[in-house]
């Protein structure tokens, strides 16, 4: 089961990264750390404000022009985000 949220229910998803802050459904505050392109959609990448070792990967969809962000529930595609996410900032070093 996935848990879709509307685009206007998320704090910071408008200006995104650069201290935008996302509050998910387990009601926890994220810091938007990065946002990546992959095909007609976006991979966002959140890490709780509290722990940083609590890194989550959502993906930024569009369905009749209202945003959404979605869980992975796929391990090859989660997979595929964090090698993203990973290769993006090795390059930036």
């Amino acid at each position: 089961m996935q848990l879709m949220m509307k685009h206007k229910d998320i704090k910071g998803l408008n200006n995104m990264v650069d201290n935008s802050r996302v509050v998910l459904e387990d009601n926890i505050e994220y810091l938007v750390v990065d946002k990546i392109k992959e095909k007609d959609f976006y991979y966002i990448y959140l890490i709780n404000h509290r722990d940083d070792a609590d890194l989550v990967v959502r993906k930024e969809i569009v369905e009749n022009d209202e945003r959404f962000l979605v869980g992975l529930d796929d391990e090859d595609e989660l997979e595929r985000a964090l090698t993203l996410f990973l290769d993006k900032n090795d390059e930036e070093k």
